[in-house]
């Protein structure tokens, strides 16, 4: 009885999902206006996908306004083709004007932004310890591409915003380590039994 009660404890535990840690994975897609200057990061009509890593758990600044995560395994695609970015950063505003911006290349010599309005916020907590929430999110209309002078500001058309919690490593190897551990005392029951 007492390894029937140990199991099914461990596929309760085991079910109710792995911890996370302060760290997600976030997708974006759309399509640029037909009006947006061809430069490195944008083209008329261009579709695009977006996809990179934020640790919430180490943030580079964070005020009253917003946030900005460390940023990694940063992948941009332009009408299906790999755009190399050096050190983009990604900021997430608060306070009535919720969004992301995603800066391509923060060192200049002119910021090129892609700004994401979203329906709902994402993200919820003080600026300095940010709670993420993962889930697909959907952008308002409207949302901004500003291009480096002499352009200007264009509309993009994002069809959503996925975000996805990343496991810890060790979340999974204790959950294995439960289940052989279950297997095995169930695996010696059974020999005891029959012996």
């Amino acid at each position: 009885m007492r390894l029937f009660t140990f199991a099914a404890v461990a596929v309760l535990v085991m079910a109710a999902g792995p911890s996370f840690a302060g760290t997600f994975n976030v997708y974006e897609a759309g399509t640029y206006a037909g009006n947006v200057p061809a430069t490195t990061y944008s083209a008329p009509n261009g579709t695009f996908t977006l996809s990179y890593t934020i640790d919430t758990s180490t943030l580079v600044f964070s005020n009253s306004i917003g946030f900005d995560p460390t940023v990694s395994n940063v992948v941009y695609r332009l009408n299906g083709n790999a755009v190399s970015l050096t050190s983009p950063l990604v900021g997430f505003a608060t306070g009535g004007s919720d969004y992301i911006e995603f800066s391509f290349n923060p060192a200049g010599p002119y910021f090129t932004d892609a700004f994401l309005p979203l329906t709902s916020v994402p993200w919820s907590g003080p600026n300095s310890a940010p709670v993420v929430n993962p889930g697909t999110y959907h952008p308002v209309n409207g949302s901004d591409f500003v291009a480096p002078a002499p352009y200007g500001a264009y509309e993009v058309d994002y069809s959503e915003v996925t975000i996805t919690a990343t496991p810890e490593p060790n979340t999974f190897l204790l959950a294995l380590t439960g289940l052989a551990g279950t297997a095995g005392l169930a695996l010696r029951r059974r020999s005891l039994l029959s012996a």
